[in-house]
């Protein structure tokens, strides 16, 4: 049987919903961009396996005595590589910036008292202890409930921006195994006995 939706009965238990339902709003994006963390993470690993497994037959292939059309095969392959570690160099740069820090991205002049993000308490408070203390006392519920949709709107933001990184990184991943399997080819091709 369905619940009923229950109406709050007084002003506090109102501010108590909406401050329970931002906590877990604010929650569950700081948990999606862990996984974009993650998951960039995740790319960077992969890079790193198909770059290893690449240059161990690319040294055999480089140091082998080749004849007629293995040197052309050689050259080919080096081609591939290159275009490989190109394509390598583009999805790390865009992985990497997956973890840079992006604050105060929309509102740079916020009304919201700025006491949750790390870098805007520090930079708020001056570092000083006891100006936070005495902000943290005197803030009312309301000032809280927009201090958090001030800061959902940022760290959606930085999501949607972290995802954007994540995407691209992965788009490139699809083309760089390509590369790769067709660079492994050729390097297995060149170094075949004759």
């Amino acid at each position: 049987m369905p619940r009923e939706k229950q109406e709050p009965r007084s002003r506090e238990e109102a501010l108590k919903y909406r401050l329970d339902f931002v906590q877990r709003c604010f929650s569950h994006i700081q948990t999606l961009i862990g996984f974009m963390d993650q998951k960039v993470g995740y790319v960077i690993m992969a890079i790193g396996i198909l770059t290893a497994a690449l240059g161990t037959f690319a040294d055999r292939a480089f140091t082998a005595s080749l004849v007629g059309w293995q040197v052309t095969t050689r050259y080919a392959a080096i081609a591939f590589c290159l275009l490989y570690l190109v394509i390598a160099f583009i999805i790390i740069y865009t992985a990497v910036r997956v973890y840079t820090a992006r604050p105060g991205l929309l509102r740079a002049k916020t009304t919201a008292p700025e006491m949750l993000f790390p870098l805007s308490v520090l930079d708020q408070f001056q570092s000083d202890e006891d100006k936070y203390l005495r902000a943290l006392t005197t803030v009312t519920p309301e000032k809280i409930l927009h201090e958090y949709a001030h800061d959902v709107m940022e760290l959606s933001n930085i999501y949607r921006i972290k995802q954007s990184f994540v995407n691209k990184a992965t788009d490139l991943l699809k083309w760089i195994c390509l590369v790769w399997v067709i660079s492994l080819l050729l390097l297995i091709i060149c170094t075949l006995p004759v």
